[in-house]
């Protein structure tokens, strides 16, 4: 029979690297779009990658990737 046998109530805050989360990462998209960044005054770690990153290209690119 198709459908799930059995779910699990995980320990997290959200729904963080799932397909519902796509919204939010679409809005979020937007309002990147619309931002000036600059290069930042130090290196920005970001949990995707645990690298220091100074460009600021990188660094939006990777906040998405994150959602």
């Amino acid at each position: 029979a198709a459908g799930a046998k059995r779910a699990l109530v995980l320990p997290v805050g959200g729904a963080f690297h799932s397909p519902v989360m796509e919204p939010a990462r679409e809005e979020l998209a937007a309002m990147i779009d619309k931002t000036n960044f600059s290069k930042p005054l130090c290196p920005v770690y970001q949990n995707v990658t645990a690298s220091a990153v100074n460009n600021e290209n990188e660094i939006t690119y990777i906040a998405l990737k994150n959602m």
